[in-house]
C-alpha cells in the first residue's frame, strides 16, 4: 500500500511537469524547507511547484558548476514522494549513485550548499 502511493504521487508530479513547464526563479516553497518534516507540512497540491523550483536550483547550478542533469531531474518527484510519505531520517535511503541524490541533499538541510 504505502508503495503503491509513493509511486502515485511520483507518476502525479511527472505528469504535471511533462505537461506544464519548468518555472521562474521564486522559491516561495523551497525557502520554507530546511528539513524533510517540512515538506510534510506543504499541501500536495504544492509538490508540483517544488519539484519545479528543486528543478530551477539544480538547473542553475549545474549549469554553472557541470554535473549530471540526467539522474537528478530524474529523480526530483521520486525523491520528494519518498520524504512526503517516509520518516526521514529515522527512514533511510540508498541511492544508486551521487547523481540522484541533489534532490535529497536541497529536502535534508543542505539546500545552501546547492545554492552557493
Amino acid at each position: 500500500m504505502l508503495t503503491i502511493n509513493i509511486v502515485s504521487i511520483s507518476i502525479f508530479l511527472t505528469k504535471k511537469m511533462v505537461l506544464g513547464k519548468i518555472g521562474g526563479t521564486m522559491l516561495d516553497i523551497l525557502n520554507k524547507i530546511n528539513q524533510p518534516e517540512d515538506l510534510r507540512n506543504i499541501e500536495i497540491n504544492d509538490l508540483e511547484k517544488l519539484s519545479e523550483e528543486i528543478r530551477e536550483v539544480l538547473l542553475q547550478k549545474l549549469s554553472k558548476n557541470g554535473g549530471h542533469f540526467g539522474p537528478n531531474f530524474g529523480m526530483v518527484e521520486a525523491i520528494i514522494a519518498m520524504h512526503y510519505v517516509f520518516d526521514s531520517p529515522k527512514d533511510k535511503f540508498v541511492f544508486d549513485v551521487s547523481h540522484q541524490s541533489y534532490a535529497h541533499k536541497i529536502l535534508t538541510g543542505r539546500k545552501r550548499r546547492i545554492y552557493r
